[in-house]
């Protein structure tokens, strides 16, 4: 089980840490304790993107679209949840992670090391770039909500085991770095449910959860712009608002695909490469979004 990580992370930490990302408190003066805290956090909490990401780009393999680039995606996600549970559950002295000691967090992580062993084995086909058929992609998504379900329960138990311990980060503070980092999930959560829908696998479940997963994220933006009293911090500078009304702005063309699908529209080609490109754009700048957290006190 987990104890096979350590043969491997190692040799790809250093790759695993260009990646991570600091998040950092406008309010408290930063400290290596805390750093450390909101970067665990963070990095508890991307899994959950990759858990999704894995999927999707499975289904875009699958359905023949941009299987090159899919296929890259796949092994990337991959190698990086891979190393990621392998820092969180038994540390890594280079980010500065401590092997985990509380017993209910210890206990989520070993359970995602135990569902692993059973997705990993399911993803090697498209990591070579071959389709799979949609009973074999049906089994992968339900492995991966597995995986997702006891992935956010860790981050729960994260954010409120640093909340405890740490001054300088307040439980509000925490869950805003949860919520902020769980806005990446919901891009690709949202993304893979269009292609399942698109491959002909669970349609009317997974209309139900693309138009559920896509009012959670527009709801979140505007929580993480405008704060949520005693939930949600706002966005502490007008940097980070300006890069967060930008994702909102990004989100527009996506949103408007995806909800004509989940009222039951056809799915046109112009559709697929909207989500197929434009989705990654807005990844990648919700993820600059988190990472400007770093830079409040400069």
């Amino acid at each position: 089980m987990y104890f096979s990580y350590l043969l491997r992370i190692g040799t790809a930490i250093s790759i695993f840490a260009s990646s991570l990302v600091f998040l950092v408190t406008p309010a408290h003066a930063q400290t290596p304790e805390s750093n450390i805290a909101k970067l665990h956090i963070d990095t508890a909490s991307r899994q959950r993107m990759l858990s999704q990401r894995m999927v999707k780009a499975v289904c875009f393999i699958s359905t023949g679209i941009e299987v090159a680039k899919h296929q890259k995606m796949l092994a990337d996600a991959h190698d990086l949840f891979f190393n990621s549970n392998a820092a969180l559950l038994t540390g890594s002295e280079e980010l500065g992670f401590e092997p985990e000691k509380d017993p209910a967090v210890f206990a989520k992580l070993l359970r995602i090391d135990s569902l692993w062993e059973k997705f990993s084995p399911l993803l090697q086909d498209s990591m070579a770039g071959n389709p799979v058929n949609a009973e074999k992609l049906a089994e992968i998504n339900k492995l991966s909500l597995k995986i997702l379900r006891v992935q956010s329960d860790a981050v729960q138990l994260i954010q409120e085991e640093y909340s405890k311990a740490l001054d300088e980060l307040p439980e509000t503070l925490a869950r805003t770095i949860g919520l902020a980092g769980r806005q990446r999930m919901f891009t690709q959560e949202i993304s893979k449910d269009f292609c399942l829908i698109d491959a002909g696998v669970g349609v009317e479940e997974d209309i139900a959860e693309l138009a559920k997963a896509e009012a959670y994220f527009s709801s979140t933006m505007d929580a993480l712009l405008n704060g949520f009293s005693g939930v949600v911090l706002p966005a502490p500078t007008e940097e980070i608002r300006a890069k967060l009304e930008e994702v909102q702005k990004l989100w527009d063309g996506p949103k408007k695909v995806f909800l004509a699908v989940a009222a039951g529209a056809e799915i046109s080609d112009a559709d697929r490469a909207t989500i197929a490109n434009d989705i990654e754009i807005v990844l990648t700048t919700m993820n600059e979004a988190v990472q400007m957290y770093d830079h409040v006190n400069d």
